[in-house]
């Protein structure tokens, strides 16, 4: 359907910016900047650990946490490493991407059960009426067992919706720490 063909574009877009940053690399070699652009398209392809090299090697070149942290974060959730990928979200909290390293926040401290914390961390965006930070609710309540709680979210936020998410709010609390993040973050359930 529609959802598997924007997922294949995505990944194809991925794939072509990891090639484009690998001739950067071959240009420049010693910058940072090919590789971190390398790092963030590795996690879009679901390759954390590929993406964790590449950010190592950014920072050996001299690149800052905050310049890797925010992609580096989500690697980190999705080897299931939760304190450091939560680490690498607060470091970015007050920089230009600030309400993406939140709603990531929020989702990691679901991951690892603690649903009061990630919510405290989306009510800013919640108060703005976030739009993204309201699905991220509706995931934080279904990581925690409240699939009752993630429908009524989702219900109240997307009309409609509510029942096919259902399935997959139910499936959530029973998967490991990295399958939760690739869940979460890229509609990815195991087999």
């Amino acid at each position: 359907g529609v959802l598997l063909d924007v997922g294949e574009h995505i990944a194809a877009d991925a794939q072509a910016a990891v090639g484009f940053f690998g001739r950067a690399e071959e240009v420049h070699p010693t910058s940072w900047a090919p590789r971190i652009g390398q790092g963030s398209a590795l996690v879009q392809l679901v390759e954390p650990q590929a993406a964790l090299r590449a950010f190592d090697e950014a920072q050996r070149l001299g690149a800052t946490q905050a310049l890797v942290a925010l992609d580096r974060g989500l690697a980190f959730d999705l080897i299931g490493d939760q304190t450091r990928a939560q680490s690498d979200y607060r470091a970015v909290l007050a920089g230009p991407d600030q309400q993406e390293a939140r709603r990531r926040l929020a989702l990691s401290l679901g991951i690892s059960g603690r649903k009061a914390e990630a919510l405290a961390a989306l009510d800013p965006l919640l108060a703005r009426r976030d739009a993204a930070a309201v699905r991220v609710r509706a995931l934080v309540l279904a990581l925690n067992g409240d699939a009752e709680g993630a429908r009524a979210a989702v219900a109240a936020s997307m009309p409609g919706m509510a029942g096919t998410m259902d399935p997959f709010f139910r499936r959530l609390p029973a998967l490991r720490a990295n399958e939760k993040a690739a869940a979460v973050h890229f509609g990815y359930l195991p087999g």
